[in-house]
Parts: C-alpha cells; sequence; structure tokens
C-alpha cells in the first residue's frame, strides 16, 4: 500500500517544510499537536493514544496574543495576522497560569513560562523576545520532532 500511495504522499522533507509553515486557528488542533510533541520531548510515544479534553487543566496559550495587543508593538497588524496562530506562537499551558497573563508583554509571560511543566513552554522562557524571526525558529524545531513523531516515511525494513 505504501509503495503505491508515494505519489501522493509527502516525503519527510516535505511535511517538515510544511509543517514549517502551518498555522492552525483550529484549538483542539493545535491541542492534539503540540501534545503530541510534548509527549515526544519527553521520550515518549503513540501520539494518536493522547486524549485532548483536558482544556479545564491546560489551555493553548498564544505567546503573541490573538487579538492585537499595545504590548506588541513589534507586530504590525499584518504581522500579526500571519503570525498569530502560527504553531510555533502556540504551546500548552496550566489553565491557572494562562488566566493570569492574557495579553501581557513577552516579559511577563517569559517569567510564567518559565514556572510551567511543559518542556516547550520552558524553551519559549528561556527567549530573550518574541519576534517574527523567533515564531519561526521555534517553529522550525517543532517540524524536525513533528517528523520524528509521525514519521512519513517509516525506516526500510
Amino acid at each position: 500500500v505504501f509503495a503505491e500511495m508515494q505519489d501522493i504522499i509527502p516525503n519527510d522533507q516535505q511535511f517538515q517544510t510544511a509543517f514549517a509553515t502551518i498555522a492552525i486557528s483550529r484549538t483542539f488542533i493545535s491541542r492534539y499537536l503540540l501534545t503530541s510533541l510534548e509527549i515526544f520531548e519527553r521520550g515518549g510515544s503513540n501520539p494518536e493514544l493522547i486524549p485532548n479534553d483536558n482544556t479545564l487543566i491546560v489551555n493553548l496559550e498564544h505567546v503573541l496574543p490573538q487579538t492585537e495587543s499595545q504590548h506588541w508593538p513589534q507586530f504590525s497588524s499584518e504581522d500579526h495576522k500571519t503570525y498569530r496562530n502560527r504553531l510555533g506562537n502556540q504551546t500548552l499551558l496550566g489553565s491557572k497560569k494562562n488566566s493570569k497573563i492574557k495579553d501581557d508583554p513577552f516579559s511577563e509571560k517569559q517569567r510564567v513560562y518559565g514556572t510551567s511543566d511543559f518542556l516547550l513552554t520552558q524553551q519559549i522562557a528561556g527567549k530573550t523576545q518574541w519576534t517574527k524571526q523567533e515564531i519561526e525558529t521555534h517553529q522550525d524545531y517543532l517540524a524536525q520532532i513533528a517528523i520524528k513523531v509521525w514519521q512519513v516515511n517509516p525506516p526500510k525494513k
């Protein structure tokens, strides 16, 4: 079956390139992807077995807020539209922590991210600023993990 579908299945490079630029506005999809990547980062497996119903405990956090804010002047209106739903701008965060930071500037969010139990969120806390380039760099990193999690082209036996 795999051989028959080779013309329509992307190779690892195509998958990674597409993943590196994906923007997702559906919260449940972002939560699934980020939870899968987080579990892989922790050495786990089987991302397809992840429940996606813990919204009372874990929220999807947008580093650059979903709505434009005076705290984020480095993003023009056009940049905001382009980057707000990029997967590299989204992270998982405990709901109590998330409710405190809303559209705060990055320096405030960064402190909260540093206290998170999520490894990928802690990585964002290690950044000195949050810019278009940082979003792209973080998403490139997520794409590198994604090709390992979902192995589009499994190793040959």
